[in-house]
């Protein structure tokens, strides 16, 4: 959307594909996606105190959500069964720094 701020496009983003909205969402980290091939970025939020909240007429994207707790994402992390680039970034920089970060929460 033009002119949308990026946490109201990841408040968007995320009741869109999941059907939650975030009672809090705090910034994490912003990288490049490919430097020097594209100037495209990543904005990774955290969220919390998730409410699920689908209306009349939304749907959800056929995306399954897993509750998982950080101790299963390190262990997956560990054993390399996540695979994606943006997954292992957003979360290896959550167990490294997120949770000493005031603002995370």
């Amino acid at each position: 959307m033009e002119n949308e701020s990026i946490i109201s496009a990841a408040q968007r983003e995320l009741k869109e594909e999941t059907g939650y909205q975030a009672g809090m969402l705090k910034h994490l980290i912003t990288f490049f996606r490919a430097p020097r091939f594209t100037t495209q970025v990543v904005h990774v939020y955290v969220a919390r105190n998730l409410i699920h909240n689908l209306q009349k007429g939304d749907e959800e994207m056929s995306i399954e959500i897993v509750k998982e707790s950080i101790k299963d994402l390190r262990n997956k992390v560990s054993q390399r069964k996540i695979e994606d680039g943006k997954t292992l970034c957003a979360l290896l920089y959550f167990m490294f720094m997120g949770e000493k970060q005031e603002d995370v929460g």
